[in-house]
């Protein structure tokens, strides 16, 4: 047995470390502030093409939906009148999941 944290010649473990891509780190699309907050938040972000933000709350429930241009690079968003609680958010185009984080609201 290999007890070894690294591969044996000709073994299998060879084949899969030699099969492995190189993982890029992401940039960051997008930054909420204050976050948490009490309902009033700025959306910055940098995006290339036409993209989606998504909000939904700890039911999966949409509560908002927003298209973001890529000629601008902020958004002021109300979310007062929503329950306080965490909320996801999620950036999307029609081909690449951009970016997915965490939202909270507490008033």
């Amino acid at each position: 047995p290999n007890y070894f944290l690294s591969a044996q010649g000709g073994t299998v473990c060879d084949s899969l470390l030699s099969e492995v891509a190189t993982v890029e780190q992401p940039r960051e699309v997008c930054h909420f502030s204050p976050n948490p907050s009490s309902g009033i938040v700025q959306l910055t972000y940098s995006l290339n093409t036409e993209s989606t933000l998504e909000i939904t709350n700890s039911q999966s429930s949409v509560i908002r939906t927003v298209q973001l241009s890529p000629s601008a690079n902020s958004l002021t968003l109300d979310l007062s009148k929503s329950a306080n609680g965490i909320y996801f958010y999620r950036i999307y185009n029609s081909a690449t999941l951009l970016s997915t984080g965490k939202l909270i609201v507490a008033k």
